[in-house]
């Protein structure tokens, strides 16, 4: 450990992670105080993390960073790196996998934030964990209302999230998931996302006035390669980016969408945009799919849910959607999931252009 002192005179410290250091990390993370710095030297970091655990909970103003030729390997279930209630949190140039056998469980997570003020990851490489990257406020409840795991609740939405630059590889649900408590002020930029199980980047909130998800820039990305079969279905839905409940004020613009689907899959779309008639079956508005290019996109003919773009409303509407010069002038399908809950509509689409619009189950 390296003690220094910041701009302001305050005491920091430097700590550097060696592969063969025999320091119990969860442990070691203790000591880890506000605006700290954290290197992981070159070589492989293995990790047991027990499923509903985080190593590593991140303070305030806290900056973790690896040099070239670091990987930290991650078994057991758990999370990573975690955060609640903190401001100011940095990750750059990590390479993390997780290397159990096996499909991982759901709570196996390279980052998890709740509450946060000011997240910034940059220039990561995150392999074969559920999800990269999660946020809201809460792991989320359960029937009678527990929280699903202990590692704590934050007092409300995470805020300026800002992931640019990264590399995901084959997450078994998605790199990107927003949840439960709602994201705000967020930009997914310039990530490349190969192999998903679900979702390349999963945008929604959940059911409650608090939990919205709202101005949300999904920008210049790649998102390649999704397939069921890595969340270990045969069968179900896969989407490049998932637009879902209670979200609203997104743009999805500038991103490559290819290879999707597989041959499991039986609702397709390279975006989707939908109310979660299965969970909380709220509005989504202000929606703008913009630029995208979907011209390696794969459609096969034999299927009927299956478009670049799809619109889904349950009994909740989906209001205000813009889309527009994508290439190739791309298909739109609007039907219902659930064509049990029939009361939505999709409402003032603006869809100038050579599109073809296709409508079943009444939804428009």
């Amino acid at each position: 450990m390296v003690l220094l002192l910041n701009h302001s005179g305050a005491l920091m410290a430097r700590f550097e992670v060696y592969p063969d250091d025999l320091v119990n990390w969860s442990d070691g993370w203790k000591q880890v105080k506000e605006s700290d710095t954290v290197v992981f030297k070159p070589g492989r970091h293995r990790f047991v993390v027990p499923e509903k655990k985080c190593l590593a909970r991140l303070p305030s103003g806290v900056y973790v960073t690896a040099e070239p030729g670091s990987v930290i390997e991650v078994s057991g279930g758990g999370t990573l790196f975690c955060a609640v209630n903190a401001r100011e949190i940095r990750l750059e140039s990590i390479r993390a996998e997780y290397v159990t056998p096996g499909l991982p469980g759901n709570y196996a997570q390279f980052l998890d934030v709740r509450g946060c003020l000011g997240v910034d990851v940059r220039g990561c490489d995150v392999r074969r964990f559920n999800t990269a990257i999660k946020s809201g406020r809460s792991a989320g409840t359960g029937a009678q209302g527990q929280l699903f795991d202990g590692l704590g609740e934050g007092f409300g939405p995470t805020r300026f999230l800002h992931v640019q630059g990264c590399n995901f590889f084959d997450c078994a649900l998605s790199a990107i998931g927003f949840k439960s408590g709602g994201t705000q002020n967020a930009i997914i930029a310039d990530n490349t996302i190969i192999g998903y199980g679900g979702y390349g980047a999963n945008i929604e909130g959940e059911g409650t006035p608090q939990g919205i998800t709202s101005d949300v820039l999904f920008c210049d990305n790649r998102i390649i390669g999704g397939d069921t079969r890595l969340r270990g279905d045969t069968n179900g839905p896969i989407f490049g980016a998932y637009l879902g409940e209670h979200c609203r004020k997104v743009q999805v613009f500038g991103n490559h969408f290819g290879s999707i689907g597989g041959k499991s899959a039986t609702t397709i779309a390279g975006v989707g945009v939908s109310t979660s008639p299965s969970q909380g079956d709220t509005p989504v508005s202000d929606i703008a799919i913009c630029q995208n290019d979907f011209s390696v996109f794969d459609r096969p003919t034999e299927r009927r849910r299956v478009a670049p773009i799809a619109l889904m409303p349950g009994n909740a509407s989906i209001r205000r959607v813009r889309i527009v010069d994508n290439k190739p002038a791309s298909d739109v399908i609007i039907f219902r999931p659930d064509t049990s809950k029939s009361s939505g509509r999709v409402e003032f689409l603006d869809c100038p252009g050579p599109y073809m619009v296709r409508v079943s189950d009444d939804a428009m």
